[in-house]
């Protein structure tokens, strides 16, 4: 594909995706007032469990869709996705009857989500749906199908939690606005793909040979993949284990809040970046366009979490209110968490491009026992919730550290130019702390303090964007 068609693609998946992530952040400052802290974590922990099973609900076929250059090839693989997915959503429904009442007994995840784990099964298929159709789309290159997805999900998410939680029809309106969102995103995206050729009846013998052909996929990226939704809720689930629901509410408001734009560019330049690299991987072409990419994105992004270090505690009050106090001051510890992952998560599918799912699965054991750790020693000490938060931020930084150094092993990408990448982007650091500081300094009301600040800083990042687009040049 020409760069024009990678632009034009992009630009496609990032406008329906700054709509869709539009509407929760215009909608969160709403939420926050109709619904407590531990609902929120409440929510946190089912689609945290329905993301789990959902990775063994597809056994991470969906990703070996843009691999096959033939188009018949990649239709036993569609089919291969949609009957494990079958297979294992019926397996679930059984175990979950069967061992359920254990689960709400042994578990704090399985126990907060006790009133509707019924529902699990359903949001279980209806995120491994959506994953293996976006996959299905995304090879297609019905790339507004996916846009319109993406804004249904969030748009039906938003609607329905807000509508229940103003008339106070239900106590579970979040939950409730995040199932019927995804299932009408499923629903949606099925339907603006019909009129296309979907693939026929491939034979048994077909889908044996598809399944070990890409036997890497269950073989590590489920782990893989495992690991990383665990990675992500640990905090969640270890701060319900010791009975801390509001303070676990607090952080999945600063994890969705720090984290939305990275998950913004994740969830659209990370599919059309995956199809790029898919074709270009051992080039050259490769290596430039990924550097550009990052480059591009720490100028633009660093400042606002520069400013957010020095702001989050008032900007989180202001927008969310004061119950929200406590977000405010978790976001501080959580920006550069937020700003590493902007690095890493749409190119994470080097691995699968190369082959290579034992090194990030490597990574991604070390970085879970290091989280671990980091979470639950302060836990078990007595230490409080907020130590656990900011161990588990430091171990979380140093993870995403060494995933972006394995990206560029794996990648065949020179470290002198992440050195010289990182080099520019630590003086640019440097300088927004500047200009974060000197209105501190200044006589002038606190909110007059704040607007000075990020004034400065947004003049930082559209300098260093302009110039960025006007050299055209990588580090």
């Amino acid at each position: 594909m020409q760069a024009s068609g990678f632009l034009r693609h992009l630009i496609t998946l990032l406008g329906g995706t700054a709509a869709g992530q539009a509407i929760a952040l215009l909608a969160a400052p709403v939420l926050t007032r109709l619904y407590a802290p531990a609902d929120f974590a409440i929510v946190a922990a089912f689609v945290g469990l329905a993301t789990i099973l959902s990775i063994f609900a597809t056994l991470r076929y969906d990703l070996a869709l843009l691999l096959p250059k033939q188009d018949d090839d990649a239709d036993v693989v569609f089919q291969l996705s949609l009957v494990v997915m079958g297979t294992a959503t019926l397996l679930i429904c059984v175990l979950l009857w069967l061992f359920g009442p254990l689960l709400i007994a042994s578990i704090p995840a399985f126990a907060v989500a006790a009133e509707v784990l019924p529902l699990l099964p359903i949001m279980t298929l209806a995120v491994a749906g959506y994953q293996i159709l976006n996959a299905w789309a995304n090879r297609e290159r019905a790339y507004r199908a996916m846009a319109g997805a993406g804004v249904l999900n969030q748009g039906g998410n938003v609607a329905v939690a807000v509508l229940i939680g103003w008339l106070k029809m239900a106590g579970n309106g979040l939950l409730i606005g995040r199932i019927l969102g995804q299932i009408a995103a499923t629903v949606w995206l099925a339907a603006l793909l019909r009129h296309r050729q979907w693939p026929v009846t491939a034979r048994f013998s077909d889908l044996r040979v598809a399944a070990y052909r890409y036997r890497q996929f269950p073989f590590f990226n489920v782990p893989y993949s495992v690991l990383g939704a665990l990675s992500q809720e640990l905090l969640v689930f270890a701060l319900l284990a010791f009975n801390h629901p509001g303070i676990a509410g607090q952080f999945v408001l600063v994890r969705t809040v720090m984290l939305l734009p990275a998950r913004y560019l994740s969830s659209s330049l990370g599919l059309v970046f995956f199809r790029e690299a898919a074709q270009l991987f051992g080039t050259p072409a490769l290596e430039d366009l990924t550097i550009k990419l990052m480059h591009r994105l720490g100028v633009a992004m660093l400042p606002l979490a520069v400013f957010f270090v020095f702001w989050s505690e008032e900007i989180f009050v202001l927008v969310f209110g004061q119950d929200w106090r406590v977000a405010g001051q978790l976001a501080a510890y959580y920006a550069p968490v937020g700003f590493l992952f902007l690095f890493t998560s749409w190119p994470e599918r080097l691995y699968e491009v190369s082959e290579r799912q034992r090194v990030s699965l490597g990574i991604e054991l070390g970085g879970n026992v290091l989280k671990v750790a980091a979470v639950v020693m302060p836990l078990a000490a007595g230490a409080g919730p907020i130590a656990a938060i900011i161990g588990y931020a430091v171990a979380d930084a140093l993870y995403h550290v060494a995933y972006l150094l394995g990206l560029f092993r794996v990648g065949g990408f020179r470290n002198s130019r992440l050195g010289v990448l990182s080099f520019n982007l630590l003086l640019r650091a440097a300088a927004c702390s500047v200009a974060c500081t000197v209105p501190l300094l200044m006589p002038l009301p606190m909110l007059a303090q704040a607007v000075g600040g990020f004034v400065l800083v947004v003049g930082i990042a559209a300098y260093g964007t302009i110039t960025a687009l006007k050299q055209g040049a990588t580090p």
